[in-house]
């Protein structure tokens, strides 16, 4: 047999397809850390050309998602299963994402935080997280409430236990728990 340019040997079309069928059933992991690293070096050109096929398969997308329930079920059932496997990080999630819907929702995002400061919020989550976990009933509390006008700032939260929280619902500190809540903070 011939010997190709680059060192290897030729071989016709069949050949070279079931060889690359077998190395990709023997080798399965090799081959999604070769696709994943493609991905995410050629990621516009990749969402590009899916864009540019789904558009030119409209049907065929219609079709699949109206009528196949199967995707939709792995897809329920796998994030099943990663929330079983990252309890933590599923609780620090959700927990974020609901504050954020309540905070988009009263238009309170402020537009100039910091990512410091988004990594001190996502730390006082992290912290209720792990207290949850290890049997504290707790939840995050904004010392002043978003629906009073408060925002949803690392020096405008606090972690209280359920019972506390319930009790607060979304009374405004007074005057003087402000007060002490300021003296506390600084020190």
């Amino acid at each position: 047999m011939p010997s190709a340019k680059d060192g290897r040997m030729s071989a016709c079309g069949s050949c070279d397809k079931e060889r690359k069928a077998l190395y990709r059933a023997s080798n399965p992991a090799a081959i999604k850390k070769a696709s994943l690293k493609h991905y995410y070096k050629n990621k516009e050109v990749c969402l590009q050309k899916a864009r540019e096929w789904k558009k030119a398969n409209r049907d065929k997308c219609r079709m699949h998602n109206q009528n196949s329930p199967e995707p939709k079920e792995r897809t329920r059932k796998r994030a099943r299963q990663w929330a079983i496997d990252n309890r933590e990080r599923y609780r620090l999630n959700m927990a974020s994402a609901s504050a954020k819907r309540r905070i988009l929702k009263k238009n309170q995002t402020p537009a100039e935080i910091t990512e410091a400061e988004k990594t001190q919020i996502k730390a006082v989550y992290r912290i209720a997280a792990w207290l949850r976990e290890h049997g504290d009933n707790v939840h995050v509390d904004h010392i002043i409430p978003l629906s009073k006008g408060g925002s949803h700032r690392y020096h405008n939260l606090q972690i209280l236990s359920a019972s506390d929280n319930h009790q607060k619902r979304d009374k405004a500190p007074t005057d003087k728990e402000l007060e002490i809540i300021n003296v506390l903070q600084e020190s």
